[in-house]
């Protein structure tokens, strides 16, 4: 992959103090709703962002949820791993205290794949780090996967969590890529809507709100309904968390993507949609 660059800069006190004014977050939370920022900046050391050839990540006034700017990513359309993700890592709470948080983003993607692509798998949150006491990393994601119809009308992508343990590719550590499908829960396209999450490392689960709504089919408490390259009752054993990628990434043929970010929070306690 990519070398991870630097994204924008970010004051430590907002780092450590977060302040959004559409919905302050909970104290000791980390929150950011990208109005400091010049439009198109990519500089600056708390976040990072990382894209494939030809996708774009930058600062953008065409969409906002709250204020006149949000981080717009984009991926063109292709062939295998595509990439437009801003990471955040060690700022704001992160590796957090007792291995688990909550996090909060408002999302507006502008398309999702449909029945021409079925097969595309896709990521707009993941969380990962080393796993304790082995030499591999894993990777705890939200994305989709599988069109959603009513009759002959496209509803919608349907939601999925995801467990990956990536370092296996490179022959290190085992192979995974296991999944939880929600059922029919579809991510809303063209639209702002209220994401939240939850990742526990001690339990070894996670939790998604959609809008403000638990979406259960979503939860994995250990164990997911399914692996690739493992049993379907193989534990999503979690990571020591030690950073957060939102944006999008695809993993198949896909068409060209675009989503915009905003007011994204992290805290130890469920934070609340704006």
């Amino acid at each position: 992959m990519p070398k991870l660059r630097p994204l924008v800069a970010l004051l430590a006190a907002k780092a450590a103090l977060g302040g959004c004014g559409s919905n302050p977050a909970p104290p000791a939370a980390f929150h950011e709703d990208f109005e400091g920022y010049q439009a198109g900046q990519v500089s600056g050391a708390v976040w990072a962002v990382e894209t494939s050839p030809g996708a774009t990540v930058a600062v953008d006034t065409s969409q906002a949820r709250s204020g006149g700017k949000s981080v717009r990513l984009h991926t063109p359309a292709g062939i295998g791993t595509k990439t437009a993700f801003i990471r955040l890592a060690r700022a704001g709470g992160l590796p957090a205290a007792g291995n688990a948080f909550f996090g909060r983003m408002m999302v507006r993607l502008e398309s999702a794949p449909d029945a021409s692509d079925p097969a595309v798998h896709w990521t707009f949150i993941q969380a990962g780090g080393v796993v304790p006491g082995k030499t591999y990393r894993a990777l705890y994601r939200y994305g989709g996967q599988h069109p959603v119809t009513d009759g002959s009308r496209f509803v919608g992508n349907q939601l999925m969590a995801n467990y990956e343990t990536p370092d296996w590719y490179d022959g290190v550590g085992p192979g995974s890529d296991c999944w939880q499908h929600a059922n029919r829960v579809v991510v809303p396209v063209r639209r702002w809507v209220c994401v939240e999450w939850q990742v526990d490392g001690p339990a070894d689960s996670m939790r998604f709100w959609l809008d403000g709504a638990p979406v259960e089919s979503l939860t994995v408490s250990g164990t997911g309904q399914g692996c690739v390259n493992q049993p379907s009752d193989y534990r999503w054993t979690a990571p020591a968390f030690e950073h957060v990628d939102l944006g999008w990434q695809s993993y198949q043929s896909d068409a060209a993507r675009t989503v915009w970010l905003d007011d994204v929070a992290i805290a130890r306690v469920r934070i609340g949609c704006p």
